[in-house]
């Protein structure tokens, strides 16, 4: 065919320089593979320029990759890097380009059936720096203790509350945010920002909304254990269909211990109250407007600190910390204010239970 005979003299050439790189560099390269070949096999595939570090390999300061290799002229150098499923990028990948293969095997023979098909992502970027936190003060606040460098407020008498809604991956589509690039919307992208930046608020008390389970059971909780903190999560009522996500309140052990939990369903108090005061012609339409799926986690700790200006030292210091998501429909602010209401009721009883301020 003539696009094989135009294409000839190219391909030719590009195996002379292959061939004369061999002779030059013949122990550099086999000492190569043979670091690449005790973990996966090391291949060199014609492609776009590429190198990926092996999961096998550890990252160190130095690179993975020598220079005398990934910058040698002429012909285009891949690495094989694994077989698994998934890859996550390293530091040492930045500027390169990964390649994923996948081809049929026959079950008998373990020799491949057919083309391999392959996909080639982008070059991988580094991570976008964090942008340093300012503390911005109120005026006629008085805050007990100073505010360290990075925040914190340092008196052990007081502690800080984060309150962090992380968009469910469900929810950040790219209908929803056409103005973000799908990268940036992954998920295995934005959680590490998002465990990165909540980390280094080092609060002492972390709300977080619009967390699926499987994110707060494989990534979340165990992450944040890490850092100290015990775990406590409530998803939403299943009445809504599709519903994946709901609430995680998080607090660092060395300073709270958890006493008790108690979960709002704010769906079972829609009923309630049709039930008790909507005729009954009415329920269904009220019903249909109250129930939204949405719930509230509320947490009862004990601090292990004391307050300086406590009345009763000896007495135990008891905290409430209500996490909520309520409905955030335009067309609902009736339905919200009536969710923060009934919140609002339950926090009552259960602070007049539990003698807490």
């Amino acid at each position: 065919p003539k696009c094989f005979s135009d294409a000839w003299q190219h391909h030719r050439a590009l195996h002379d320089r292959a061939a004369s790189a061999l002779n030059e560099n013949g122990a550099e390269e086999e000492e190569l593979f043979g670091r690449f070949n005790s973990s996966t096999s090391g291949v060199i595939q014609s492609g776009l320029p590429s190198s990926a570090s092996s999961p096998n390999l550890t990252n160190g300061s130095a690179s993975l990759y020598p220079a005398a290799v990934a910058q040698r002229s002429g012909g285009e150098i891949w690495f094989e890097v694994g077989h698994s499923k998934t890859y996550t990028p390293s530091a040492d990948d930045i500027g390169h380009i990964l390649k994923f293969e996948c081809v049929v095997v026959d079950a008998e023979t373990k020799l491949a059936v057919g083309h391999p098909m392959t996909l080639t992502t982008s070059r991988v970027i580094p991570a976008p720096t964090p942008t340093p936190r300012q503390m911005i003060s109120v005026s006629g606040v008085d805050v007990i203790g100073h505010l360290d460098s990075d925040g914190r407020i340092s008196s052990a008498a007081n502690f800080t509350v984060l309150s962090y809604n992380i968009l469910a991956d469900a929810y950040a589509t790219n209908d929803s945010y056409s103005y973000c690039p799908s990268w940036a919307l992954s998920w295995p992208y934005r959680r590490q920002n998002l465990l990165r930046e909540i980390v280094g608020y080092r609060a002492d008390i972390v709300c977080l909304q619009e967390i699926q389970y499987d994110h707060f059971e494989e990534f979340f909780a165990p992450e944040l254990e890490k850092h100290g903190y015990q775990a406590l999560y409530k998803r939403k009522t299943s009445e809504v269909t599709h519903t994946l996500d709901g609430c995680a309140t998080f607090f660092r052990r060395d300073r709270f211990s958890h006493v008790k939990k108690y979960e709002v369903e704010f769906n079972k108090a829609a009923q309630s109250l049709t039930e008790a005061v909507v005729p009954t012609t009415q329920k269904k339409t009220a019903l249909n407007r109250l129930v939204k799926d949405n719930v509230a986690l509320i947490a009862v700790l004990e601090a292990k600190f004391s307050h300086q200006g406590m009345d009763n030292p000896g007495k135990r210091q008891l905290l409430c910390v209500a996490n909520t998501h309520v409905n955030v429909h335009q067309d609902l602010k009736d339905v919200k204010l009536w969710q923060v209401h009934t919140l609002l009721k339950g926090l009552e009883k259960i602070a007049a239970s539990a003698d807490i301020p």
